[in-house]
């Protein structure tokens, strides 16, 4: 019988063992090249500011319409600018899951002691005249392997302009989606390696990233009776992105990105509360005024590349969020 050399043996297989241990050892531990993107990261939000924001010289003056005239509607004597329907929005939204962590990222920034309006009133807290925020930018920035600085994210948000008797009449404002650009996620993502066999079937020839967006607008002001409120929100919003192509290479790269933008965003604001103080009005003389609105802007980002990360939220814009922001108590001490 032919004498085996188990000495060849064990070198001749030492390659394979070693591979399998590799496999076994660290599962999933290379990532797609636009993920895992944490080098050099910061962020920034900027306001945009522009005191016309309210076109008031075109606009179509309104008249509340009394009993007598509501009688006149079918004959055309009521004003359409005087008419508001209802746009109820509800339901469900889909978040990605915070807690489940390693497929998915979350970060935020905030800015804040911005002035809502340009100028101070003698009306009331809600008096819309110069108001001047406009919308702002969300930048994510990061350094690549040349330890260049690149943008990681991009997006601008500005007050929706559709309908600017919203503003005026219900004291609050919508968001919509200007511009988005996404090159890199901070979330990981599996790539496709040869030497990793269960990324043949778990990695998607085009990878793909979940995204939202939560927006929150805070602000501090005392009310004319003296009650002071401190960093109380007064306004939410959502922006819900699912399967982002993070590849150029993608057939539906330009489509998702064509189909975002100027997107309205879900969710409203309250205009920022003007805080009750006092104008120097002539020489030894100061009259009651409203000032000028200080509100904070932070966002939420979460990422996600896994679909399964993925949960739901019932969404109420309209009296769940009084709720979540302190009831309508508050709001009505504001307009006595």
């Amino acid at each position: 019988m032919k004498k085996i050399n188990c000495g060849y043996c064990l070198t001749s297989i030492q390659p394979v063992i070693l591979f399998v241990c590799f496999v076994v050892i660290f599962p999933g531990c290379v990532a797609n090249k636009y993920s895992s993107k944490v080098k050099g990261e910061s962020m920034a939000l900027r306001v945009k500011e522009n005191s016309d924001l309210i076109r008031y010289a075109t606009l179509k003056p309104q008249v509340i319409p009394d009993l007598a005239s509501r009688t006149e509607r079918n004959r055309g004597v009521i004003d359409f600018a005087t008419i508001a329907v209802s746009e109820a929005i509800g339901g469900i939204i889909n978040l990605v899951d915070k807690e489940k962590k390693k497929y998915s990222a979350t970060y935020r920034h905030s800015i804040g002691q911005c002035y809502f309006y340009d100028q101070i009133s003698e009306s009331s807290p809600f008096d819309p005249s110069g108001m001047q925020f406009t919308g702002f930018t969300f930048l994510r920035l990061v350094k690549n392997k040349k330890g260049v600085t690149d943008t990681a994210v991009y997006a601008r948000f500005s007050v929706d302009m559709k309908n600017a008797y919203e503003i005026i009449n219900n004291s609050s404002f919508t968001l919509k989606l200007d511009d988005l650009k996404i090159n890199y996620a901070k979330a990981k993502i599996m790539a496709k390696k040869w030497y990793e066999p269960w990324s043949w079937f778990m990695a998607s020839k085009y990878p793909k990233l979940n995204m939202d967006f939560e927006i929150i607008f805070t602000s501090s002001f005392v009310t004319r009776e003296g009650n002071i409120f401190d960093n109380v929100p007064v306004g939410k919003f959502y922006l819900i992105l699912r399967n982002i192509p993070m590849g150029r290479n993608d057939p539906g790269y330009e489509p998702f990105y064509a189909q975002v933008k100027n997107n309205s965003v879900a969710g409203r604001s309250f205009l920022v509360p003007r805080s009750f103080g006092y104008y120097y009005s002539d020489v030894n003389h100061i009259k009651p005024s409203y000032g000028q609105g200080i509100y904070n802007i932070m966002v939420n980002v979460t990422e996600s590349s896994r679909s399964n990360f993925v949960g739901k939220l019932l969404y109420d814009n309209t009296t769940g969020f009084i709720k979540e922001v302190g009831g309508a108590i508050q709001v009505k001490k504001l307009t006595k």
